[in-house]
C-alpha cells in the first residue's frame, strides 16, 4: 500500500508540473506552525472579489491534498479504487487549463524532516506568507531539536521562485535566521508592532454579551499609507495575521487603504475561539479543536483582555502532538489558568499530572468523564458565566460545547 501511495503521489507531483506551466497562477504558500488556515481564509475574505482564488481547505495539508488542490481535486483518501480515476481527471485538468488570473493558495504544514523539498520538488510559489514558529510548537517530536524543527520550515524559503516575495511576522528566531540566509534574488516584507515595514497597532477586541457578537480592530501602517480594519471574530492574534494579508493584497497591487470593509466577508474557522449562546444567557468560547500551546495561551490572554464581570471558567482537555513538552505545557496551562479563570475543569491524565506540581488546586475540579464534567456544570454555572471549553480535536471535548450550547 505505501508502494501504491508513492506511485500514486508521483504521478500528481507531474500533473501539478504540468499544470502549473499551462496555466501560470500567481502561487501564494502560507507557512508556519501556527496560524495558517486563519491566515488562508483571511486572504480570501480580502481578495476573493478581486482574484479567482482555489485553496487548501482547514488544515487539510497532508502530501495529498495539497497536489489535489493545486489540481482542483476533491479526494476521498479511502476509495482506492477511485484513484485511477482522480489520475485521470488530474491529467484532463492540468493539459486543457486556462491561463486565468487565479492565485493558488497552499497551506504548508511542515510535520516531518524533508517536507520542505518536497514541496520545493514540484510547486515554487511566487509569494511566501510566513506566520512564525512558538516555544512550544505542534510537532516538535518528530524532530531532533527546536533548531532543527524551526531550519525545515526555514528551507521553504529556498522555493521562492527568483523575483518572488517573503512576507513575515518579525520574530527573534526568522530575524536571526534571515540574518545569516538572506536571498538577494527575492524581496521581503516584515510585519510587526514596531520597526517593520507594516506596522500594526491600537489592537481592541470585544465581545458583545447581548448579541454574543466578538469584534477584533487594529490600525495599519504602511509606507504612509494607514488604515482601521475590523473582522468579526475572537482572539489577540488576528491582527499580526491580518497584517500579513495587507501586506499581501498590497504586493499584487490592490489599494487596500481604499477599502474600509476589507475583511468584510470574514468567517472564523469553526471550534477556533468561536463565541456561542449556551443555555441560560452564558457565553460559550468554542476552542476545541486547537492541539498547540500557544493557541490555548491566546485563547486564555483574550478572555482575560475582556474582563468579564460574572464568573469565567474553564474546561482544559488534554492537547497532542506536544512531544516531550506535553508535561511543561500542560503544567504551564494550569498555571495561566489559576492565574486569570474562577474556576479550572480538568480533563485526562496529564491535566492531572499537573495538577499535582500545582499549589493552589482550591479553583481545580479533576473530572475522569465528559458525564461528570456536565453534571458540574448543571451545578455551578449561571446567567452570563464564560466558560472557555479546551481541547484537541481528538478529545471529546465538542461533546462538552454540545451540551451547553442545546436548546
Amino acid at each position: 500500500m505505501i508502494i501504491f501511495k508513492r506511485i500514486i503521489l508521483g504521478i500528481f507531483k507531474y500533473e501539478c508540473k504540468l499544470f502549473l506551466s499551462i496555466s501560470k497562477p500567481k502561487v501564494v504558500f502560507v507557512c508556519g506552525n501556527i496560524g495558517k488556515s486563519t491566515t488562508i481564509e483571511l486572504i480570501k475574505a480580502a481578495l476573493t472579489d478581486k482574484y479567482k482564488i482555489g485553496a487548501t481547505n482547514h488544515s487539510k495539508n497532508s502530501k495529498l491534498d495539497i497536489t489535489s488542490t493545486v489540481l482542483g481535486l476533491k479526494i476521498m483518501k479511502r476509495f482506492y479504487f477511485l484513484y485511477p480515476y482522480y489520475l485521470l481527471v488530474g491529467f484532463l485538468h492540468a493539459i486543457f487549463s486556462k491561463n486565468e488570473n487565479k492565485i493558488l493558495l497552499i497551506e504548508i504544514q511542515i510535520k516531518y524532516p524533508g517536507d520542505a523539498d518536497f514541496y520545493a520538488s514540484f510547486v515554487k510559489p511566487d509569494i511566501l506568507l510566513f506566520t512564525f514558529i512558538p516555544e512550544n510548537p505542534e510537532f516538535f517530536s518528530n524532530f531532533s531539536s527546536t533548531k532543527e524543527f524551526e531550519h525545515e520550515h526555514f528551507k521553504i524559503f529556498d522555493s521562492i521562485k527568483p523575483g518572488g516575495t517573503l512576507i513575515y511576522l518579525k520574530k527573534d528566531n526568522i530575524k536571526a535566521y534571515l540574518k545569516e540566509n538572506r536571498r538577494q534574488d527575492i524581496s521581503y516584507l516584515s510585519c510587526g508592532e514596531t520597526d517593520s515595514d507594516l506596522i500594526y497597532s491600537d489592537c481592541s477586541c470585544k465581545l458583545d454579551i447581548e448579541k454574543c457578537v466578538a469584534t477584533v480592530s487594529a490600525k495599519f501602517n504602511l509606507n504612509g499609507s494607514t488604515g482601521i480594519f475590523n473582522i468579526k471574530a475572537l482572539g489577540l492574534h488576528l491582527p499580526s495575521l491580518m497584517a500579513l494579508v495587507v501586506a499581501l493584497a498590497n504586493n499584487l497591487g490592490v489599494k487596500v487603504f481604499s477599502f474600509s470593509d476589507l475583511f468584510h466577508d470574514y468567517k472564523p474557522i469553526p471550534h477556533r475561539v468561536n463565541p456561542l449562546k449556551g443555555n441560560n444567557k452564558t457565553i460559550v468560547i468554542d476552542d476545541t479543536y486547537g492541539n498547540s500551546f500557544y493557541s490555548t495561551i491566546n485563547a486564555i490572554e483574550t478572555i482575560n483582555c475582556i474582563k468579564f464581570e460574572k464568573n469565567t471558567f474553564i474546561i482544559l482537555g488534554e492537547l497532542k502532538n506536544l512531544g516531550k513538552f506535553k508535561e511543561s505545557v500542560h503544567s504551564e496551562l494550569l498555571y495561566e489558568s489559576i492565574q486569570n479563570f474562577d474556576k479550572i475543569i480538568i480533563h485526562g491524565e496529564e491535566n492531572k499530572n499537573a495538577c499535582l506540581e500545582n499549589h493552589d488546586v482550591t479553583k481545580i475540579y479533576n473530572l475522569k468523564t465528559i458525564k461528570q464534567i456536565k453534571e458540574f456544570l448543571d451545578d455551578h454555572i449561571s446567567k452570563e458565566n464564560i466558560i472557555l471549553v479546551k481541547g484537541s480535536e481528538k478529545i471529546p471535548m465538542k461533546k462538552v460545547v454540545d451540551y451547553l450550547t442545546k436548546e
